[in-house]
């Protein structure tokens, strides 16, 4: 399911990064990493398309996490180079030690839908006619005005088709092919199902492909 932001301020690095910059969130608010990130930053803004790659759960000292890896849906300009990347990030939400098993779920999500919620495209329904008068029909059929042919259009040569290669991490897949029909999540053994193919990861690494 593809989520979207609520509100802005998360960084996120390319994917190709070594590290992947965690954004913890108390109280509501997104506190930036901790650790100083180099040039190729970007911070993710309200509305930004991202698809939830990893879910889990981290015990502090006297708190607890719950973190959860995104994968921005669109690709962003690198700062400093002159190409697009696809960009990941954490976003980890911090309770109080027990308060994931001692609350209802209904108010775990209040707390994460204020920061990442799924997307919903209600927001662009056509509200402008209704908001219009209904304007009087002419009682004479008025002809519409000749249609002007769209301009001739040359087609896109189609690019080579995604190859995926033993090794490589879950994150290189979602890049590649997009979110699968089926995550089946074994533990250290994942499996991702697509329309023509099954991808088995083992400790988070392409392991085989059926």
């Amino acid at each position: 399911m593809t989520m979207s932001l609520k509100c802005a301020g998360i960084y996120s690095l390319p994917t190709t990064s070594l590290i992947m910059p965690d954004n913890k969130v108390t109280d509501g608010k997104i506190q930036p990493p901790s650790v100083f990130l180099r040039g190729g930053s970007h911070v993710l803004q309200t509305g930004d398309k991202v698809y939830i790659t990893k879910i889990d759960k981290k015990d502090e000292s006297s708190d607890e996490l719950l973190r959860f890896t995104i994968l921005t849906v669109n690709s962003f300009d690198v700062t400093g180079q002159n190409f697009q990347r696809k960009f990941f990030a954490t976003v980890s939400f911090k309770f109080n030690k027990g308060y994931l098993d001692d609350n209802p779920p209904e108010d775990v999500e209040k707390v994460i839908e204020a920061v990442l919620a799924p997307d919903t495209d209600d927001s662009q329904s056509d509200t402008s006619t209704a908001a219009q008068p209904a304007q009087k029909r002419p009682t004479v059929p008025v002809p519409p005005p000749p249609a002007t042919p769209p301009p001739p259009t040359t087609p896109t040569p189609a690019g080579p088709p995604p190859t995926i290669t033993i090794g490589e991490s879950s994150t290189q897949v979602l890049q590649a092919l997009g979110m699968p029909l089926q995550m089946i999540d074994l533990g250290k053994k994942k499996t991702y199902v697509y329309k023509n193919m099954k991808i088995i990861f083992v400790d988070d690494k392409v392991s085989d492909v059926q």
